[in-house]
């Protein structure tokens, strides 16, 4: 299913935000010539499973004399289920013409990073005063990320840096010569544990609307990315699923992954008994293939796109 529209324009936007010509441009280019297309989901919303993608994308001028970028969207209209020896069983869903996989929006940095949104602030003033406060106190790299909704739930993002996921995850010391880095690592870990401890506290009293549920995303890479989302207000249940059985739990869970699917990235949610269960998983050959309970969320969350495209 073929559905085209306007994916943004050079005018000034409800975040008071101007996107350029040559921004447009590039995001055309991305698209069409990249190698990797943006995946069609509702409302920023990263717990739901693409449901489509992004295939094609042009710039023309409008009557006004300001720019807009004109993008082709292809819905998955087919689902397959996949049955394995195992038990397991998973819904796929993708393109029957094009087998392009998806670009993700992930921080691209090597140490701990954050990323945040200016719009879960009541101002600059406030965001710089929340970032001050960590950058004081935490060597890490801070990434802004932009989500087009008038004032979406607050999200934040952390990036794990591969040095700390290593020790999460128990990976064994190839070269006697790192041994003499042991310390160094873990005393990284532990400034990690800190900083979401202390990202945390201070968040919850800057962001944006209050009193509503707040987003966790962490994300980290193992020869594809790994994301894991925590919608919470349990503080304490989030920082025991970060401890590291419960990541290697994660890490076994891809294991298995690996030996059924060719994984560009792979997502877990938090339940309410704090184990990270699979959501769904995105292959090198832009097929998206979900739980059943991801796939149920996913028709519903298309039911809701279906309503927004006939507005």
């Amino acid at each position: 299913m073929i559905f085209k529209g306007i994916g943004a324009t050079t005018h000034i936007d409800g975040h008071n935000m101007k996107m350029s010509k040559e921004a447009l441009e590039s995001a055309a280019d991305q698209i069409n010539k990249s190698g990797r297309v943006p995946s069609v989901g509702l409302n920023h919303d990263k717990t739901i499973m693409p449901f489509g993608k992004i295939i094609e994308a042009e710039v023309s001028i409008m009557d006004d004399g300001e720019y807009k970028i004109e993008i082709t969207q292809e819905i998955f209209e087919n689902a397959k289920v996949l049955e394995f020896n195992d038990g397991e069983k998973y819904i796929e869903q993708k393109s029957e013409s094009d087998k392009r996989p998806f670009v993700e929006d992930n921080l691209n940095i090597d140490k701990i990073g954050l990323g945040y949104d200016l719009v879960n602030f009541e101002s600059q003033e406030a965001l710089d005063e929340f970032l001050l406060s960590l950058t004081d106190e935490y060597d890490i790299e801070l990434q802004l990320f932009v989500r087009k909704q008038l004032i979406p739930d607050p999200e934040i993002i952390f990036a794990i840096s591969s040095s700390v996921f290593g020790i999460l995850v128990g990976k064994k010391l190839v070269d006697k010569v790192i041994d003499k880095f042991m310390d160094k690592a873990l005393v990284e870990v532990d400034n990690f544990y800190n900083f979401v401890r202390s990202t945390i506290s201070k968040y919850i009293k800057y962001a944006i609307p209050k009193n509503r549920p707040i987003t966790y995303v962490f994300q980290m890479s193992e020869g594809m990315d790994i994301e894991l989302i925590a919608i919470t207000l349990e503080v304490e249940l989030l920082m025991r699923a970060l401890e590291k059985d419960k990541i290697q739990k994660v890490l076994s869970r891809i294991e298995d992954f690996k030996l059924k699917f060719v994984i560009n990235k792979v997502q877990f949610l938090l339940n309410n008994t704090g184990e990270w269960e699979f959501n769904y998983l995105l292959t090198t050959e832009g097929a998206v293939i979900g739980s059943e309970k991801s796939y149920s969320r996913n028709v519903k969350a298309f039911e809701l796109f279906g309503k927004e495209i006939k507005n």
